[in-house]
């Protein structure tokens, strides 16, 4: 792998011509896709344009350090997508633990924007990557915090979208003769 000519820099298109170059061959360790993309099929570029620049810079740092200093509420969707998509799971799970550590800091005092956050990457993190576990442990947080049950906002919020996610399950369940 380490011979293959496409492993000298890869450089990853960003929206608005923004290119950001990182070396193939420490992302390839990290990453069974990247490997793939630059040994098999030789890419040198990978589109990256739904991606922040903020979060692309996060992924490559993090690839090379083993460290996830850059994560934070800003880029935590981007970053977790990008990991989910190039299959780092060492990076998935970091991105977990700040998940989880985010809604550990939630109190009574927290803000709403604070609680809307936690809850809509949660449903983001459902419905795109399918990942159930972040959505049990919002609402498990939620329904902790007095004010968020007092006000029912949030927990409104997650019970509609909840019973539009099941209706669409059955419909495609029944669709496909499951």
């Amino acid at each position: 792998h380490i011979g293959a000519p496409s492993h000298g820099n890869l450089t990853f298109n960003l929206q608005e011509g923004l290119k950001i170059k990182a070396n193939s061959i420490i992302l390839s360790l990290n990453s069974p896709v990247i490997d793939e993309l630059t040994t098999n099929l030789h890419l040198t570029s990978l589109e990256a344009e739904d991606f922040s620049r903020e979060a692309v810079d996060c992924f490559i740092e993090a690839s090379y350090t083993g460290e996830v200093e850059a994560l934070n509420q800003g880029n935590f969707r981007d970053v977790n997508k990008m990991s989910a998509v190039f299959k780092v799971n060492w990076l998935v799970d970091r991105c977990k633990e700040f998940y989880i550590s985010y809604l550990d800091r939630l109190s009574d005092e927290s803000s709403h924007s604070d609680l809307l956050f936690a809850v809509e990457e949660a449903v983001y993190l459902l419905s795109a990557l399918k990942k159930k576990d972040f959505l049990h442990l919002v609402v498990k947080k939620m329904n902790r915090i007095s004010n968020v049950r007092r006000d029912g906002f949030v927990n409104q919020y997650l019970s509609d979208f909840i019973s539009r996610l099941f209706v669409a399950d059955r419909c495609l369940c029944r669709n496909s003769g499951y």
